[in-house]
């Protein structure tokens, strides 16, 4: 096992996941998890192939993507064909908590390396493997860029306009949700763990991690009797559409009102930026955006009262 090629772990106070090992051979699908995992304290160490190294050179941890998907991390080359390289894989296991690893459903395996294996080296082993569509089902094997699983999840069949095909949307989104889900459900497996005395291996399709981004829209079949429709720069409200997107002298810009705890801050910056710049009504920099939500209801209310009485 060769040195570290860097040390990107940054001075921070132990966080809560301070106490736990975690053994990162993930590709881009699951990086981010490792990462997230990082930035709550866990130790996470980063195993890269011999090859990539060989073919690219360390020149690639200088990449912004590459630093920002392994930062907080512990990084070795560690290779995985070899015999010795799967000896020391076992060794590292011996004392870790986690592995996380997001390649062909198998691959492990294929190299003498199973989760019933790795689980009699160390009982309390959680093992969480993301692929595009889990480890087990009539689509396992199948390989998919992010572009085919934004598809299959039904995300670019609410992406664009009503009378246009579908699109995906620009920054890939299967590894980000896949990335959140295989991190949450890790820590309910560290959890049952340390209850229990018991490993577990946790399976993570990227597929449903991004079909859940959809929130609500799987209910429509259900509950009306139909799929969720584009709406590009427009927002569907029950009966009334509201326009998001407005074309601007030098393209388009969307603007959304967030105030209250979260958007307090933004809406008064932009708003007295605007107006050192911009002619600005005052009665808009009078608005106490911190309690807007509650002089909205206050609204809302007085117009249902409204609409009873009639």
């Amino acid at each position: 096992m060769a040195p570290p090629n860097t040390n990107l772990a940054p001075d921070t106070q132990p966080g809560p996941l301070s106490i736990y090992t975690i053994l990162d051979i993930t590709n881009e699908l699951g990086s981010l998890c490792g990462k997230w995992l990082a930035d709550l304290g866990a130790d996470v160490i980063k195993i890269e192939p011999p090859e990539l190294a060989d073919n690219v050179g360390d020149n690639h941890v200088e990449g912004v993507h590459w630093q920002f998907m392994n930062q907080g991390k512990r990084c070795v080359t560690l290779d995985l064909d070899s015999d010795q390289g799967q000896q020391t894989f076992r060794n590292l296991v011996a004392k870790a908590d986690v592995v996380l690893e997001s390649g062909e459903p198998g691959w492990l395996a294929e190299r003498g390396i199973t989760f019933d294996d790795l689980l009699a080296i160390n009982p309390r082993l959680v093992m969480t493997s993301l692929t595009p569509f889990g480890c087990t089902g009539p689509f396992a094997n199948y390989r998919a860029t992010d572009l085919v699983l934004q598809a299959v999840s039904g995300l670019m069949y609410v992406t664009g306009d009503i009378d246009r095909p579908p699109v995906r949307i620009s920054v890939p989104q299967a590894a980000l949700h896949g990335s959140a889900e295989a991190g949450v459900n890790t820590l309910v497996a560290l959890y049952h763990a340390n209850n229990t005395g018991q490993g577990q291996h946790v399976d993570v399709s990227a597929q449903l991690a991004t079909l859940r981004a959809l929130m609500n829209g799987t209910h429509f079949p259900l509950l009306e009797g139909r799929n969720l429709t584009r709406q590009g720069g427009e927002i569907e409200l029950g009966p009334v559409r509201y326009q998001m997107v407005y074309e601007a002298k030098d393209g388009h810009v969307s603007m959304m009102l967030v105030a209250g705890q979260i958007g307090m801050e933004t809406m008064q910056g932009v708003l007295h930026w605007a107006a050192e710049h911009l002619e600005v009504a005052q009665n808009l920099l009078d608005i106490d955006w911190v309690n807007i939500n509650y002089l909205v209801d206050g609204v809302w209310t007085g117009f249902e009262d409204s609409l009873s009485d009639g």
